[in-house]
């Protein structure tokens, strides 16, 4: 599944059949190359929800059981995270060493696990596993070695 696929999707509680609100964005540890949680667009302050809180990431919607595991950020990092700027669509791909990869158009990921598959830029599709970071200007990448064009 990919991000853009993703967004406004919205999360639906099964316990009462109530649309919570909608995927606005996606909290992402870099370092572990995953999605750690969901921000939503609601009504009120608790706006994520963790990834294992997650039901199921369907085709459709995204499910949970109850409105009770939606929270506002845990700690700081975890605010941090939650932040739209650091939305990786949109923003350049580099390598540590500073060589550019393109701009980031999408990012490939396993709707059960959250795990990063790929992130795919204009020019390639770079592995997630070498993913070492993701800030408000760019996403850095450890060195690769060979890539050649998608």
């Amino acid at each position: 599944m990919r991000i853009t696929e993703a967004r406004l999707r919205p999360v639906v509680a099964t316990s009462t059949a109530t649309t919570l609100g909608h995927v606005a964005g996606f909290l992402i540890e870099a370092e572990a190359a995953r999605i750690v949680g969901v921000r939503l667009e609601t009504d009120g302050d608790a706006n994520v929800l963790p990834w294992d809180r997650l039901e199921s990431f369907g085709p459709d919607a995204v499910t949970v059981a109850d409105a009770d595991v939606l929270r506002t950020p845990a700690d700081s990092a975890e605010e941090r995270r939650a932040d739209p700027d650091l939305d990786p669509i949109g923003k350049p791909a580099i390598e540590e060493t500073g060589n550019g990869l393109g701009v980031v158009d999408d990012v490939d990921f396993d709707p059960e696990t959250g795990a990063l598959r790929a992130v795919l830029t204009e020019v390639y599709e770079l592995p997630a596993d070498k993913l070492l970071g993701l800030g408000s200007y760019a996403l850095v990448f450890g060195e690769l070695q060979g890539m050649t064009p998608a």
